[in-house]
């Protein structure tokens, strides 16, 4: 395929999806390369999302695809679990899209690593559990990725997670207090999960070495690396301090939705995390 942007669209069952996919000029025209699919929050867009996620930008120099899949419009928000939306073939569309970026978009079938924003994160969750032999990683920001409601992924997955902690939305200390409203009432748990109680659980659970290595990541930025997990892989959480649902790395503003950090480059943090890794 040609390098640039390209906008097509992808129906499975009764479900119709729009998928952009990204490939920079200076890629080979031969060679695989490793993939990022990039799901977008409740509400949102694939095109939305790219305008503001810097995954694009840092493609270009780091010689990768992007691939932002927008859901359904009809019910533009990711099925967490079958229940959400019957008629919804979620997991079938990813899983038929990671096919296609190896037979037609010259994806590394090694080098898959999915990540999302807001639902988009705990969706990539769920497809770590449902069709972990696509994927190589994920990632997930301002949303819950590991919880007993999400299940742990049935192999070693790497997985890197970021969560701002005055988010208005997802309530980083559980609280059940949101701003947010049409959610299903099951994604109710997501509003009652702390963060980082059930982020060291799901640690544990996975093998990890029980007490992480806390480090600055930046100015307002501490990172949490759990090491030596089953497969010898990493589990990191990143906490934004003060930050609220806002895609790290977005144009610093204030808002309903809480403040942005200039501090952190959500893309580059979830990058430089998986990129190490293949299946």
């Amino acid at each position: 395929m040609q390098p640039g942007i390209t906008e097509s669209t992808m129906s499975v069952g009764e479900s119709l999806y729009e998928v952009r996919v990204f490939i920079p000029s200076a890629a080979s025209p031969d060679a695989p390369l490793p993939t990022v699919l990039v799901f977008h929050g409740g509400g949102g867009s694939g095109t939305g999302l790219a305008e503001v996620d810097g995954f694009e930008d840092l493609a270009v120099s780091e010689g990768f695809v992007v691939v932002h899949p927008s859901a359904d419009p009809a019910w533009p928000l990711w099925a967490i679990e079958d229940a959400d939306h019957p008629e919804r073939p979620d997991v079938a569309f990813a899983e038929r899209l990671s096919d296609t970026l190896i037979s037609d978009w010259r994806a590394d079938a090694a080098r898959i690593y999915a990540v999302g924003w807001s639902i988009g994160g705990t969706f990539s969750a769920r497809l770590a559990r449902e069709i972990p032999e696509r994927l190589a990683g994920i990632g997930a920001a301002g949303q819950v990725a590991v919880a007993p409601q999400l299940g742990d992924p049935p192999v070693p997955m790497p997985l890197i997670q970021i969560n701002g902690t005055d988010d208005p939305v997802i309530p980083f200390d559980g609280s059940g207090q949101t701003i947010a409203t049409g959610a299903p009432d099951s994604w109710r748990w997501m509003l009652e999960t702390a963060i980082p109680e059930a982020f060291h659980a799901g640690a544990v659970r996975r093998g990890c070495i029980s007490e992480p290595t806390v480090f600055s990541v930046s100015d307002h930025v501490v990172g949490y690396r759990y090491s030596n997990c089953d497969g010898d892989v990493e589990m990191l959480r990143c906490e934004i301090i003060g930050g609220g649902h806002v895609w790290p790395g977005a144009v610093p503003s204030s808002s309903e939705m809480g403040s942005a950090t200039p501090n952190m480059s959500g893309a580059s943090a979830m990058w430089d995390f998986l990129r190490a890794y293949s299946r």
